[in-house]
């Protein structure tokens, strides 16, 4: 898509806790000692993203705080971890290494859910085709790996797991791209009501 300069790039998400960043920071550094070539998003810009919006008009901003605000309803706060890795699309074709998200998980894949259904009908946002996985993206690979490297990669990192984290609420992100990566900036945060 070419990028409009009056439109941003943003995504709705849930923010990681420091400490849990810093966990993932030690996870990333030995990943990268493996010897797998790939790019390693800072752990600053981690986030557990509920919803890809593409590029929005500032004039949208209103109308996806309102939807947000509708799709917590009924949602309490809950506590999450991560735990494992893994990798997308295959172990044949690792591009995506993550993390998995556990615990409390049936209240993001609503959340999920309804914000495809209320952003659909308020401003046109194509529904996920495919079904929401929660995790954490650690890198992107660069360069093939062989299957059995993956399959050890996996296994080697099966015990990885951060403590449980509390999640109050989700937030709007801009994403800016810049010759050093990603740049994430909060627009707004929707508690969930207690």
């Amino acid at each position: 898509m070419k990028e409009d300069p009056g439109h941003t790039r943003s995504f709705i998400a849930i923010q990681i806790p420091d400490t849990v960043k810093a966990l993932f920071l030690d996870l990333q550094g030995k990943l990268k000692k493996s010897g797998i070539h790939a790019s390693f998003p800072s752990p600053e810009t981690l986030h557990l993203t509920l919803k890809f919006l593409g590029h929005i008009s500032p004039g949208d901003i209103g109308t996806i705080e309102k939807s947000m605000e509708k799709a917590v309803t009924g949602i309490l706060p809950h506590t999450l971890f991560a735990s494992g890795i893994g990798v997308f699309p295959s172990v044949k074709h690792a591009r995506i290494i993550w993390s998995g998200i556990q615990g409390e998980t049936g209240n993001l894949e609503k959340l999920a859910s309804k914000l495809d259904f209320i952003l659909l009908k308020a401003i046109g946002v194509k529904k996920e085709e495919k079904r929401f996985r929660p995790h954490l993206t650690l890198a992107r690979v660069k360069k093939e790996v062989a299957p059995e490297s993956v399959i050890k990669m996996i296994k080697t990192f099966e015990n990885f797991q951060t403590p449980g984290f509390s999640v109050s609420g989700i937030s709007l992100f801009q994403s800016e791209l810049s010759s050093s990566g990603a740049v994430h900036k909060q627009i707004s945060f929707i508690h969930f009501l207690h």
